[in-house]
């Protein structure tokens, strides 16, 4: 059967998305045009939105869930032709588990971004810089194995370096052989909205997060727009891997399959 598969530019590790940036009403105003950002540093973020006059962020208080909620809408109803309701609730899950409140703060933080013409996620992980085809870890991967790594320190050693940002810890501490990265996923654009530079400005605003770490991403074998895109922005193809993708079929059902992808940094 034909598939429609969910790859939107960014690409996606096997199932995972990654945190989001969206446009999203201010309690006392209409629906922004102005990006929002959902920061995943602790287990209670402040969501942040740009004043109109000065560009100045200020605080408000908004419903996380319904934002999240919100971000996944806008994933599925501007990448696949025909959404389903299966789709929207499949997407919603894993953004609430991906970057809803947590009990304590994630080691690995992660971001969500949208400037009211489509969106973009962003999360940590760890990225090996020893074998060549420079594996990409997901962000479950990371954690597990980051944590397997620093259970193995000494009590004095993890007193000592416990609470620290896990950028100090990877590759000093612990996990010589990898480094820390910012994942690129979940880039989509409105059709209406496309071929007018927002692709570009929702990359950049990951990259902005990011601050000095670099900004990896998966593109699908065989996805030439995106790798065209990527490529003008300056990124280059590393490395292939074995992936998943989700994809619906013509009657609608919903499938994960394997796939391709292509690392570029």
């Amino acid at each position: 059967k034909r598939s429609q598969r969910m790859r939107p530019l960014g690409g996606m590790l096997g199932t995972i998305f990654t945190v989001l940036v969206l446009v999203l009403p201010h309690p006392s105003t209409p629906f922004s045009t102005a990006p929002c950002y959902i920061t995943r540093h602790s287990s209670s973020p402040t969501t942040l939105y740009p004043d109109s006059s000065s560009l100045a962020l200020r605080a408000a208080v908004v419903s996380e869930q319904f934002l999240i909620e919100a971000a996944a809408a806008t994933f599925v109803d501007n990448y696949y032709p025909n959404p389903t309701q299966e789709l929207t609730e499949m997407c919603t899950n894993r953004f609430l588990k991906d970057f809803g409140p947590t009990v304590a703060p994630r080691l690995f933080p992660s971001a969500l971004f949208s400037n009211g013409h489509g969106l973009v996620t962003a999360q940590t992980c760890l990225l090996s810089i020893t074998d060549s085809e420079r594996t990409l870890l997901s962000p479950a991967q990371s954690l597990e194995l980051y944590n397997a790594e620093f259970a193995s320190l000494g009590p004095k050693l993890r007193r000592q370096h416990k609470g620290k940002e896990i950028g100090e810890i990877v590759g000093n501490v612990v996990l010589p052989d990898y480094e820390v990265v910012v994942l690129l996923s979940n880039l989509v654009v409105k059709p209406e909205s496309r071929r007018r530079g927002h692709a570009e400005r929702l990359c950049q605003e990951v990259v902005s997060w990011a601050e000095k770490r670099a900004v990896a991403l998966l593109v699908e074998e065989g996805n030439d727009a995106a790798r065209a895109l990527y490529e003008k922005m300056g990124y280059i193809a590393r490395g292939k891997s074995e992936g998943t993708a989700i994809t619906t079929t013509v009657d609608g059902e919903v499938e994960e399959v394997e796939v391709m992808e292509e690392l570029m940094i």
